[in-house]
């Protein structure tokens, strides 16, 4: 995580940008996705697993910081990770 502190005239306000940041190879190029041979549903199921997956690894796993990310609630995201086999919890997206 990096985080950087600017200030403007201190006794007014102080803001604190923090991004998450997970290398682009740690996340694994499947693609399978992009295979327009394959009927919808599955093309759609792939693609949704490697977004969510992506965003688990810049988001360390934080559940909270992952549905304000993607705009979904948090009880609709966790039964789409558990739908689509990913566990929030595992150790590769705490690292």
């Amino acid at each position: 995580m990096l985080c950087v502190r600017a200030a403007s005239r201190p006794s007014y306000f102080v803001f604190v940008l923090c991004i998450y940041w997970a290398p682009l190879d740690a996340v694994e190029e499947k693609n399978a996705w992009r295979d327009f041979g394959q009927p919808l549903r599955s093309a759609r199921e792939h693609f949704e697993r490697d977004y969510l997956e992506f965003h688990l690894l810049q988001t360390r796993g934080n559940i909270s910081e992952l549905s304000r990310r993607t705009e979904l609630e948090r009880t609709h995201l966790y039964r789409k990770l558990k739908g689509l086999g990913l566990n929030p919890k595992d150790e590769k997206y705490r690292q």
